[in-house]
């Protein structure tokens, strides 16, 4: 008799830890955007506290801030980080990226992480959502 024997996995949401990409993923409970362990570990050395979030072209945008001002309140439980938006949140409603998650990277030129939405979109829907940013 074969058998296939399950090796043990690491405690917690699987090799999260060890994950270096950027991630995000929008909630509908609560309105807002999620981050992986990777962008909060990053958002953490650049002293953000706040951020502002946007659509640029077919890219979500987030900027880290150290201090508030009109920027959201970036939360922090245990390993990740959340925004929690309304505005954002019925954006991604209306946009179908309820649960989606984005890689990303770290646009050092312009001091933000740049996340493609055009992955998670489909066509029509995101010919809208540039329409109504531009």
């Amino acid at each position: 008799m074969n058998i296939v024997w399950f090796e043990k996995t690491p405690k917690g949401r699987g090799n999260a830890a060890i994950d270096k990409a950027y991630k995000i993923t929008f909630t509908d409970k609560p309105k807002g955007v999620r981050c992986n362990v990777a962008l909060t570990r990053k958002l953490a050395e650049l002293g953000a506290d706040y951020v502002f979030m946007g659509v640029r072209q077919e890219s979500f945008v987030v900027k880290p801030l150290a201090t508030g001002g009109t920027g959201f309140k970036l939360i922090t439980n245990k390993s990740s980080a959340q925004v929690c938006a309304a505005s954002i949140g019925e954006w991604a409603v209306k946009n179908l990226l309820i649960k989606k998650r984005v890689k990303g990277h770290w646009d050092e030129s312009n001091g933000v992480f740049a996340f493609d939405l055009a992955s998670a979109m489909p066509d029509s829907v995101m010919d809208e959502a540039v329409a109504l940013v531009d």
